[in-house]
């Protein structure tokens, strides 16, 4: 089954933070945006493998 998702990426004075709205708690940051979409990822895994 395949689930899907949506991160909201948020741009902070010199970084970003990425949040998951229908996983709560699971949110994250990067000094890029791809930083942040790899940090989004690893944070994503974490909270659906628990």
């Amino acid at each position: 089954m395949l689930f899907v998702y949506p991160a909201i990426f948020h741009k902070e004075d010199e970084s970003y933070w990425a949040g998951f709205p229908d996983l709560k708690g699971c949110n994250t940051y990067g000094s890029t945006i791809p930083e942040a979409m790899d940090m989004a990822q690893e944070a994503l895994l974490s909270k659906i493998q628990a």
